[in-house]
């Protein structure tokens, strides 16, 4: 018997301009279509594509999220054979559901590369991020994985400013001054970059889920 199939895209950072020829043609070949969140730039890449925006807004956490979305996509490709899964930005940049669905027996995963936000981010800030050493973290585990870094740090998935707000209250010995940049946006028409410093972190910008936050040390 065939393990059903899920095939993995992403549909990068911001507008279409930043989706690769082979995603397009994947989301082309493959014709039963699931979206993690229409609210991106690029959702309109993917065509007749079943969303889950319904199970972040009912569900109480994040963990939930995921597994009522890996529950979803399992039992469509028992349903299809295969069916195609796009996600914002890269699959392999961040994606917990991505690293769910390639641990999960009841489907074979199929991951394509994409372009994620962290390309426009390193140009926008004019860095290497090897030779600066960069350290890329999650903003909802911020407390525990910046810990024991001297930075620079690059924190994804500070999508609202209390995300900021915990983030800020998590390093006791700040002294309020310390410069940090926040990427809102980036690659779209109405990118903002903002330059602030910790004391006014989360009250510089309105984050939403194209947000990103740069500390230099």
């Amino acid at each position: 018997m065939t393990t059903p199939r899920v095939v993995v895209v992403g549909i990068g950072p911001a507008g279409p301009e930043y989706v690769t020829a082979h995603t397009l043609q994947e989301i082309g070949r493959v014709p039963h279509r699931y979206l993690r969140t229409a609210r991106h730039p690029s959702a309109h890449v993917v065509p007749n594509a079943i969303t889950f925006d319904e199970i972040y807004e009912a569900a109480d956490t994040f963990d939930d999220v995921y597994v009522a979305i890996l529950d979803r996509l399992a039992s469509a490709a028992a349903e299809h054979g295969e069916i195609l899964y796009a996600v914002p930005g890269s699959p392999l940049i961040l994606e917990r559901s991505v690293r769910m669905l390639i641990a999960d027996a009841r489907v074979e995963c199929v991951v394509h590369p994409a372009m994620s936000f962290l390309d426009i981010a390193y140009a926008r800030l004019g860095l290497d991020p090897v030779d600066a050493a960069l350290t890329l973290i999650d903003g909802h585990n911020f407390a525990t994985a910046a810990a024991g870094h001297a930075g620079p740090l690059l924190v994804a998935h500070t999508h609202a400013n209390w995300v900021l707000t915990d983030i800020k209250l998590a390093v006791e010995s700040a002294t309020g001054d310390e410069p940090v940049t926040i990427l809102t946006r980036l690659g779209s028409d109405d990118e903002r970059i903002t330059h602030t410093t910790w004391a006014e972190l989360d009250r510089t910008v309105e984050a939403d889920h194209l947000t990103c936050l740069y500390i230099p040390q």
